[in-house]
C-alpha cells in the first residue's frame, strides 16, 4: 500500500495531466462531431478527427509514463503524426493489443496505419462521409486507450477491497461460530427443560392477558405468557407432575417493556406444595437470567417476587442436570 500511494503521488504530477488532456480533447471532439446545434459554417468532422487524434496521443503519453514509471526521466514532445506513430508502436505491441481489447484489435491496428500518420490537413481532404466514419472509429480508439491502463487508484481500491473481504470473511466466520455456539447451547438447554408442556398457575390474572396453561407462547400474547395483577409478592408456580431432579433455571423477562417490575425474584421448590425452600435469588434487573445450583429433587417450582408489583415473564425453563 505504501508503494501504491507513493506511485499515486508520482502519477498525480507525471501521468494524470496526460489523462486530463486526453479526456478534454475527447470531450471537445464529441461535441464537435455531434453538436447540439449545427455550426454556422457547416460540419466540423475533420476537426473532430484531429481532436480525437490528440486524445489518442495524450492517452498514449499517459500509458508511456505509467510504463516507464518514476525511475525514468520523463520527456515531452509536441503532438505530431510521427510522435503518435512512435508512441503507438512503443505502447501497443501485439500482446498488449490483445490484452487491451481483443474484440477491437483490428480497429486499433487500422487506427495506427490509416489515421495516426495523418495531419489535420489530411483529414480535410477526405470525403465528408469518410470524415464522419473516421471520426467515429477514432472515437472508439480513444475510448479504448483511456480505459486501457489500470490506474493506481484502482489498484489501491482493489487492495482495500481485498482487505475488506478478508476482514468480512473473518467476521462472518466469527459470527457463524458464535451463532453455532449459541444454537448448540440453546439446543442443549431445550433438551434439559422440564417445564415444557407442564401446567402452571399464577397468583392472579390481569385482565385476561397472557396464554393458557401449559402454553408459554401464544399469538395473542407474544411478549409474555402470564400477567398478574399488582399485588404483594405475586408468583407463578409450575407442577412437574412428580419429583424430578432440578439443577437450574432460565428466566426470560417481558420483551416489550417494564422489565424492572420482575425484580427482586426468588426461586423456591417443594415436594408437597406446602413447604418451599429457596434455591436462587435475583436482585438486579435482567433480560435473561440463567442460574445453576446443586441438583435437588422437587415437584413444584415457584418463582416469586418479594415486593408489591405486577409480574410477567416471557419464558421459564426448569433445567435438569
Amino acid at each position: 500500500m505504501r508503494e501504491l500511494r507513493a506511485r499515486q503521488r508520482w502519477e498525480a504530477v507525471h501521468s494524470q495531466p496526460f489523462e486530463r488532456h486526453a479526456r478534454l480533447a475527447s470531450d471537445y471532439a464529441r461535441v464537435t462531431l455531434d453538436p447540439p446545434e449545427l455550426f454556422v459554417n457547416g460540419r466540423a468532422d475533420a476537426i473532430a478527427c484531429h481532436l480525437y487524434c490528440q486524445s489518442i496521443y495524450w492517452a498514449l503519453r499517459k500509458l508511456e509514463a505509467e510504463r516507464r514509471g518514476p525511475s525514468v526521466e520523463q520527456t515531452s514532445e509536441p503532438p505530431s503524426p510521427e510522435a503518435l506513430e512512435r508512441l503507438w508502436t512503443a505502447q501497443l505491441p501485439d500482446t498488449t493489443k490483445a490484452t487491451l481489447a481483443t474484440r477491437d484489435a483490428l480497429l486499433l491496428e487500422r487506427a495506427r496505419h490509416d489515421f495516426c500518420t495523418k495531419s489535420f490537413a489530411d483529414f480535410h481532404e477526405l470525403p465528408p462521409e469518410e470524415q464522419v466514419r473516421t471520426a467515429r472509429r477514432l472515437s472508439q480508439v480513444a475510448t479504448e486507450l483511456l480505459h486501457a491502463s489500470r490506474t493506481t487508484r484502482q489498484q489501491i481500491d482493489a487492495v482495500w477491497l481485498r482487505r475488506a473481504l478478508s476482514l468480512g470473511a473473518v467476521l462472518v466466520i466469527a459470527a457463524l461460530v458464535v451463532l453455532g455456539v449459541l444454537w448448540s447451547r440453546e439446543k442443549r438447554e431445550a433438551g434439559r427443560d422440564l417445564a415444557g408442556g407442564k401446567p402452571w398457575r399464577a397468583s392472579s390474572a390481569y385482565g385476561g392477558y397472557g396464554c393458557k396453561s401449559p402454553q408459554q407462547s401464544c399469538e395473542s400474547s407474544p411478549d409474555y405468557f402470564f400477567h398478574t395483577e399488582e399485588q404483594d409478592r405475586p408468583w407463578i408456580e409450575f407442577d412437574l407432575g412428580k419429583p424430578q431432579t432440578i439443577a437450574g433455571l432460565r428466566v426470560d423477562n417481558r420483551k416489550d417493556c417494564c422489565a424492572e417490575r420482575s425484580v427482586p425474584l426468588v426461586v423456591e421448590i417443594s415436594r408437597d406444595q406446602q413447604k418451599f425452600t429457596e434455591v436462587a435469588r435475583r436482585d438486579q434487573g435482567f433480560r435473561t437470567w440463567r442460574v445453576e445450583f446443586e441438583p435437588v429433587a422437587a415437584r413444584y417450582v415457584r418463582i416469586r417476587s418479594t415486593r408489591r408489583t405486577m409480574m410477567h415473564l416471557a419464558q421459564v425453563r426448569i433445567l435438569s442436570p
